[in-house]
C-alpha cells in the first residue's frame, strides 16, 4: 500500500493542529466547520495530538490530501495518558457534512468500538470487549480498514471488529475525531502518535519492478 497521509506531529507544544504541518505528508489539517465548535487538538509535550485547552466536546480534523480511491487505511498509535477521551482515527470524512467512519476505544464501556456518522447521527458498527482494557500509560496501534465490501478495525494488528455497511462509498479525507466530557492535558487523555493513511489504487500492477509501498513507508519487491 501506498502511504499518501503521514504525521508524526513533531512540533512545538501547544500547536493548533490546524497550524501544524504534517512531519511527512498529506497537505494540511483543516478542523470540520460541521463537527463541532469549540474544542480544538494540539500538539503535545511528547510531540503527540491530543485534546487542547479547557473545551471539551466535539472536534473532527482532516487531512487535505485525498486518496487516490476510496478503498484506504488510517491508522495511528493511541497513547493512553489516562482513559477519558474518545479519539481515534476517521476515513470517509466528508469535507461538507458531518459523515464518516471512525475507530475508538470507549474506556468507560472497556471497549473498542467502529462507527459510521451520517450528517452527525451515530450510528455503532460494531464493538469489542478485551480482556483487560487499555489502563494509563499503554500506547495501543489502531487501523481502520476501509474497503468497499467491508469496514474493520485492527487493534495491535489483530482485526477485532468488522462490518459490512458501504453508507458512504466518496473518497472523502483521512482524519482524527475526537468526543470528550474532560478538558485535555500533556498529561491526560487519549493521545495520537504515528498517524498514517495508505491506499490500494496507488499499488503498483503485478509484475512491475519495484514493488510496492507498504503502510509503514517501507518497500517490499
Amino acid at each position: 500500500m501506498a502511504l499518501f497521509c503521514d504525521d508524526q506531529f513533531t512540533d512545538t507544544a501547544g500547536t493548533s493542529l490546524s497550524s501544524h504541518t504534517p512531519t511527512g505528508r498529506g497537505g494540511t489539517w483543516t478542523r470540520h466547520a460541521s463537527a463541532g465548535a469549540s474544542a480544538s487538538l494540539v500538539i503535545s509535550d511528547a510531540n503527540r495530538c491530543r485534546l487542547g485547552g479547557t473545551n471539551t466536546g466535539l472536534v473532527l480534523f482532516y487531512l487535505s490530501d485525498a486518496p487516490a480511491g476510496n478503498e484506504y487505511d488510517v491508522e495511528c498509535s493511541l497513547y493512553f495518558a489516562t482513559a477519558s477521551q474518545l479519539l481515534g482515527p476517521a476515513g470517509r470524512v466528508a469535507t461538507g457534512a458531518n459523515s464518516a467512519y471512525f475507530a475508538r476505544c470507549n474506556s468507560s464501556a472497556g471497549t473498542w468500538e467502529l462507527h459510521k456518522v451520517v450528517s452527525g447521527t451515530v450510528t455503532l458498527l460494531g464493538s469489542w470487549a478485551p480482556g483487560t482494557p487499555p489502563s494509563a500509560g499503554e500506547t495501543h496501534s489502531v487501523r481502520l480498514e476501509i474497503r468497499s465490501g467491508a469496514k474493520k478495525l485492527h487493534v495491535d494488528g489483530v482485526e477485532r471488529i468488522s462490518s459490512t455497511d458501504d453508507t458512504h462509498t466518496s473518497t472523502g479525507r483521512a482524519g482524527l475525531r475526537d468526543f470528550s466530557n474532560a478538558a485535555g492535558s500533556n498529561t491526560t487523555g487519549v493521545h495520537v502518535d504515528d498517524f498514517r493513511a495508505a491506499d490500494l489504487s496507488r499499488l503498483r500492477p503485478a509484475g512491475l519492478a519495484g514493488g510496492v509501498h507498504d503502510l509503514e513507508g517501507g518497500h517490499r519487491g
